[in-house]
């Protein structure tokens, strides 16, 4: 009896090496899937600058280039390293300045990174414990619901691994979004480069913070995304926040709460930017669009804009 259990034990051993390669690819298949949205956001920057002097100074004419120096001059003859102002109001002068606002978008970038970082780390240790999971012999496992058990835990601790490092995104992510609000300077906030990393950081939070349920949290980042440059010809940045809409939606109906104007208000607001966003992918004369506007209409839905 044991020279048979030794038998079939070897058996197993065998078909486990064998099937090793394969197990390998198939994960290093799930690893790349994993890892491939992330990849491409760090290449979305361009600089860690977003204002240069030499870019000031290639904007003025040649009085201006005068004035500038003369600024420059006269800020040298007056150059005193220890000076502090008297009145704090005078401090706001220094948020004017190219070195604070280039501090500000390098603190902005470094937290944006921070947590894109966090999250290429996670699915990195989802794709590890994935590996160890399907690599393990498990023959204790005698019956179904042992097997059952386990693999609930082992969802378990995946969610888990996967929602603290969303929290921890969404902290770095949030940080990101304070620098940049502290830039008020119109010119430099309508730079591409100002723009593409402020897309990016409201992307990204609003796609952890929905993640982790917080949904009607995301409902006004959407609404200031969309108003970046072409941002609003984004299919599903209109769908998550129809959705986010909907949510809101059934919350206060389930409530109780808010009148029957601000459910309405709601619910324009949810049609019309599902609506959009078949718009987008489909085109307003495909069937898919002319489904969805019967679909919204049925039983008087509301469907027209505010």
């Amino acid at each position: 009896m044991k020279k048979l259990n030794l038998i079939f034990l070897l058996v197993l051993i065998l078909l486990v090496l064998v099937s090793l390669p394969t197990l390998n690819y198939a994960q290093e298949q799930e690893t790349s899937r994993f890892l491939d949205p992330a990849k491409p956001l760090y290449n979305e920057i361009e600089s860690d600058e977003i204002v240069s002097e030499k870019e000031t100074l290639d904007t003025l004419n040649e009085e201006e280039k005068k004035a500038y120096n003369q600024k420059l001059y006269t800020k040298e003859l007056w150059k005193n390293v220890d000076y502090r102002n008297y009145d704090k109001n005078y401090d706001i002068l220094y948020t004017y300045s190219n070195t604070y606002i280039n501090n500000k978008y390098k603190l902005a970038l470094a937290a944006y990174q921070a947590g894109i970082s966090s999250m290429i780390k996670m699915r990195e240790q989802e794709a590890v414990i994935r590996q160890e999971n399907q690599s393990k012999l498990r023959l204790y496992e005698r019956w179904y619901w042992q097997t059952l058990d386990r693999k609930n835990r082992d969802r378990r601790t995946i969610s888990d691994l996967q929602l603290r490092a969303k929290a921890r995104a969404v902290v770095y992510f949030t940080r990101a979004i304070k620098h940049l609000n502290d830039i008020s300077n119109k010119e430099v906030r309508a730079k591409s480069s100002f723009q593409r990393l402020l897309s990016s950081v409201y992307r990204n939070w609003v796609l952890n913070q929905y993640d982790l349920k917080n949904l009607v949290q995301c409902i006004p980042v959407l609404e200031l995304y969309l108003q970046i440059g072409e941002n609003d010809k984004e299919y599903l940045a209109h769908q998550y926040l129809s959705q986010c809409y909907s949510f809101k939606e059934r919350m206060l109906k389930k409530g109780n709460a808010g009148s029957e104007e601000q459910l309405n208000g709601i619910v324009i607001k949810k049609n019309r930017h599902f609506l959009r966003a078949m718009e987008l992918r489909y085109g307003v004369d495909s069937p898919e669009y002319n489904n969805v506007m019967k679909m919204l209409n049925k039983d008087g839905a509301i469907t027209e804009q505010n």
